[in-house]
């Protein structure tokens, strides 16, 4: 005996409703302070490109963290090439951490 779900039973059902449910957690960019703006200019001006950071950011309504090392900064273009192939814009970026880079 076979029995049915009550919902999701048809493959293209249950792709709707993740997508459904993808966009409906989805959350507005937090504003981000002049004392945070201060201190991820601070981490990246003084950054050495051997430790790694913990990067804050947000990415199409939801927010991400990820620890990985710069490689490299353009200012001109504003983005920051991270060594596991990730490219943030300066606009992204919500708080860098690191334990060597307190004030």
């Amino acid at each position: 005996m076979k029995k049915y779900l009550a919902y999701k039973s048809l493959v293209e059902q249950e792709q709707f409703i993740s997508n459904l449910m993808y966009e409906k957690n989805k959350i507005d960019k937090p504003i981000i302070s002049n004392d945070i703006k201060e201190n991820i200019n601070y981490i990246l001006y003084s950054y050495d490109y051997k430790s790694a950071l913990n990067i804050t950011y947000f990415n199409d309504g939801y927010i991400y963290m990820i620890q990985s090392k710069i490689e490299k900064i353009d200012v001109e273009n504003k983005i920051i090439y991270l060594q596991n192939s990730l490219n943030l814009r300066f606009n992204d970026i919500l708080n860098i951490d690191s334990e060597e880079f307190y004030l």
